[in-house]
């Protein structure tokens, strides 16, 4: 196939992109020789065989924006962790949550009318053991680039 090389010269260049940095389709495009192939860069992504190697999620348009719908937004996730801070503002609040995989924390945002026990998970300690099931949302203007939208909080 025609596109192999490129696909495979995209993959190196998107692999070498380091942790909390991001560049976009046309600059990748340009790394590979192919300055006019953004769009192909794109395609190669949507097409990547080794999601979680090949960190396509670092790769972004040229205003700064992620492209919803494949790698992240709108996807529902359960991830378990140690709450790093908890911030109550009484219809909704914050947990920087950390699994201990790496040193950045993951936001969740928790709303008291989606959650029962909304008033428990508040009145926890820093280092509870919790259970997040909710939903990916982009958020490309923020410190973080996305963040869970809770639909459930357990304590382990």
């Amino acid at each position: 196939m025609a596109n192999e090389g490129f696909f495979e010269r995209v993959y190196e260049v998107v692999e070498q992109i380091p942790e909390g940095m991001v560049a976009t389709y046309g600059q990748v495009a340009r790394l590979v020789g192919e300055p006019r192939k953004a769009r192909s860069v794109g395609y190669a992504l949507h097409s990547n065989p080794r999601p979680g190697i090949v960190p396509c999620h670092r790769v972004v348009f040229a205003d700064g924006s992620i492209c919803e719908g494949f790698a992240f937004g709108g996807k529902e996730v359960t991830v378990c962790g140690w709450a790093r801070t908890i911030r109550d503002m009484k219809n909704f609040g914050f947990i920087e949550l950390n699994d201990g995989s790496c040193f950045q924390n993951l936001q969740v945002v928790m709303e008291a009318g989606a959650l029962d026990n909304y008033k428990d998970i508040a009145g926890q300690n820093v280092g509870a053991a919790l259970i997040v099931t909710g939903t990916v949302v982009l958020t490309p203007q923020a410190k973080q680039p996305l963040e869970i939208k809770a639909a459930s909080i357990q304590v382990e």
